[in-house]
Order: structure tokens, then C-alpha cells, then sequence
């Protein structure tokens, strides 16, 4: 007779245990192999040594085909592969990198933007031993950046052409004002002097104050409109170039004002553009204007130069000055001036600068890059003016 002793134990706690432990290891795979961004390892050759199925799915390779066999400049864009290698260099260096952007090459050749992050992996040494690699898809913000840039070049566009549209109704209306205008003050005048001649010396007496007084107004109404065209645009700026239309503007500007304007106009060897001399004399037309409203100033230096590859244009006063800090704000006086002054310089790519204080003057700066004048702004001349700016256009540094 045999005998049989044993021990019984209850192990439905080690079950659950186990049971639970799989469940949330299934758990943690599924996340990781289906989350909404991808996931990787690349060891210190930059060889992939995990990938997550999301990434796979991206990428439309099969896993054997990429894990352990795959560096992670194979699914690189060319351009993304240099910049890529520094990083990764650096990561190995630092244990970091951030939003680095790069471009993924599907199987079938198309490109996936994705933003990388990463960090790495050491062993007790403190040596690299891999990378802890996400991936976010970039496609969505890649085409509203490329739709917003879209749509800002198109604003730009537009801009310019409103520039251009508003310039030649200035002209046009200038043109009408002296063509219509000028030849009937003109008659008047004779035919008030042909009149007082006609007239009995007895009554020419009585008469030649009154007819001196409509002679007075006729000779100030004819000047008042040759400001008026010439704020509208000046015939100068057509005919003769920028800087003729800068000397003579602030020839005029100096007499109504009082303000002493200080001239120092470089020749420039760059043809400029018709669109770009009317902008260059616009800014400075609105930075005079500006100076005789708020600056008080007594003198005002205009200077235009170029150098090989900017055109610069400053502006400074000694006048009154402002807290620069508070420009646009409601109740700054040097506001909307300024501010048409800075959006007309950047429609056309360039830069805009002001440096003033209380009590120090304001000094105003405009940079063109000369590359970027030419291929933003495409010439639209003026039908009517192509013959003549082409007689005005003979030669290297002709404006």
C-alpha cells in the first residue's frame, strides 16, 4: 500500500496576475505599433532596429525589409540626409534632439514631411547604444504653410498692383489738372491784361486794384496747382529719373515749409525700375510730410546710396523725437505715416528702420536688396510714358 503527501496551493491570484500582466503588455504593444505617430530605434550605425507598424504603413515597406537591413538614410530624402547625419551626431553627443524636420521616401518615391524627435539610449557606461525615435506626420502643416504662403505672395501681389494702379491715377489725374487747367489760367491772365489795355486810362484807374487782385489770384491758383500735380506726381520723377524728382520735391518742401532739407543723392549705377523710383520717392514724399507735422524739426537729412548688392535710403531730423515703443499705438502722433511708410517698403521686399528717442530726432532707414527689387517687381510702365522713359534711359546709371 502506497501513501501519497502533498500540498495544495491556490495560485488564482498568480493567474490573474499573469493573466493581467499579458493583457497589458497586448496593451502597450497595440499602442505602440498603432499609435497616430511613428516609432523607432536606430542603433549606433544608424541602422533601424524597430519600427512601429504605423511608420511601416507610412513608409509601405514590409517589416523584414527594414528592420536590421534599412539605415534611416535610406528613407531619407536627399536633402534630409546631411542634416539628418548632424543631428544624429549631435544626439550621440547630447542624448537630444527636437522638431527636427525631415522628408521620408515612401516605396513608391513620394515624400512624407515629418517632424523627429528623439533621445537616447546608453548603457551603464554612460555609452550610446540606441535612439528613442517619434515621428509626427507632417503633411497637414506643410500644406497650410504652403497655402498661407501662397496666399501672402498673392496679398503682396495685389498690393503692388494697387500701388501701381494708384500711381497711374495720380498721373493721369495730374496730367488732366495741368493739361486743362493751366492752358485756361494761362488765357484768363492774358485776357485780364488785354482788358486793363482796352480800358479808358479814367476807368483803368478805378479798375486796377480790382484787376490786380484777380491777376494775384490767378498767378496763385496756377501755382497751387502745380503743387497739387506735383504732390500727385511730378513730371520730373517720368521724365528726368528719382533723383531729379528728389532734388526738386525737396526743393519745394524747404520753401513752403521753412525746413532747411540737407541732400545726399549718390549716383546709382542700377537702372531702377519705373515702380521702384515712384516707391523710393513716395517713402520719401510720406517721411517729409511726417517730419513737417510732428518732428519740428529745423534740418532734415535725405540720403540715397547703393552699394553692390543694397540700395539705402535714411531720413533723420533733429527734431522732437518719440518713444519709437509706442508707434501704432492709439494716441501716438508719428503713427499711420510710418506705418504706410514700413508696409510700402516690405511690399516691395524691403526693410524698414526706425531708430528715435524724445528729445533726439528720428533717423528712418529703407534697405532694398537690388536682386530682390528686380525679380519682385515686374515693370508696368504706362503706355503713354514707354517712348519717353526711353529717351530718358541712355545708359548705365541713367535713373
Amino acid at each position: 500500500m502506497y501513501k501519497l503527501f502533498g500540498t495544495v496551493q491556490d495560485i488564482t491570484e498568480r493567474k490573474l496576475a499573469e493573466q493581467q500582466l499579458r493583457r497589458k503588455t497586448l496593451e502597450i504593444e497595440d499602442l505602440y505599433q498603432n499609435a497616430p505617430c511613428g516609432y523607432q530605434s536606430i542603433d549606433a550605425d544608424g541602422v533601424i532596429i524597430r519600427i512601429n507598424d504605423t511608420a511601416l504603413n507610412w513608409l509601405g515597406h514590409e517589416r523584414e525589409e527594414v528592420v536590421g537591413r534599412m539605415k534611416m538614410t535610406d528613407i531619407l530624402s536627399p536633402d534630409s540626409q546631411p542634416l539628418f547625419l548632424d543631428q544624429f551626431l549631435r544626439l550621440k553627443q547630447t542624448g537630444l534632439f527636437q522638431s527636427l524636420e525631415l522628408e521620408l521616401i515612401r516605396s513608391n518615391g513620394s515624400r512624407l514631411p515629418v517632424q523627429v524627435d528623439s533621445t537616447a539610449i546608453l548603457d551603464a557606461e554612460g555609452h550610446f547604444v540606441a535612439t528613442r525615435t517619434m515621428l509626427s506626420d507632417n503633411s497637414a502643416r506643410k500644406q497650410l504653410e504652403i497655402e498661407r504662403a501662397a496666399h501672402e505672395a498673392r496679398l503682396a501681389e495685389l498690393s503692388r498692383h494697387m500701388v501701381d494702379v494708384q500711381e497711374n491715377e495720380r498721373r493721369k489725374l495730374a496730367g488732366e489738372l495741368h493739361d486743362r487747367a493751366s492752358p485756361n489760367l494761362a488765357a484768363l491772365q492774358l485776357t485780364l491784361s488785354n482788358l486793363a489795355d482796352a480800358l479808358p486810362p479814367s476807368v483803368l484807374t478805378e479798375l486796377e486794384p480790382m484787376l490786380g487782385d484777380a491777376q494775384a489770384l490767378l498767378l496763385d491758383t496756377a501755382a497751387g496747382i502745380r503743387e497739387i500735380c506735383t504732390n500727385l506726381r511730378p513730371a520730373t520723377l517720368d521724365y528726368a529719373g528719382l533723383i531729379p524728382a528728389l532734388q526738386d520735391y525737396a526743393q519745394q518742401f524747404a520753401r513752403r515749409t521753412g525746413t532747411a532739407v540737407r541732400l545726399d543723392l549718390a549716383p546709382l549705377k542700377t537702372q531702377l525700375l519705373p515702380n521702384v523710383q515712384s516707391l523710393l520717392f513716395r517713402i520719401a514724399q510720406e517721411a517729409l510730410t511726417n517730419c513737417a507735422k510732428h518732428a519740428d524739426a529745423g534740418t532734415i537729412h535725405l540720403q540715397l546710396a547703393e552699394t553692390d548688392e543694397a540700395l539705402i535710403m535714411k531720413i533723420s531730423d533733429d527734431g522732437v523725437g518719440f518713444d519709437s515703443c509706442l508707434l501704432g499705438e492709439s494716441g501716438s502722433k508719428p503713427g499711420l505715416g510710418l506705418i504706410t511708410m514700413k508696409e510700402r517698403a516690405e511690399f516691395a521686399g524691403g526693410r524698414f528702420t526706425i531708430t528715435s528717442n524724445p528729445e533726439s530726432g528720428t533717423e528712418i532707414t529703407v534697405t532694398f536688396d537690388l536682386h530682390a527689387l528686380s525679380t519682385l517687381w515686374k515693370t508696368r510702365q504706362h503706355p503713354s510714358r514707354r517712348a519717353s522713359d526711353r529717351m530718358f534711359q541712355t545708359g548705365p546709371g541713367t535713373l
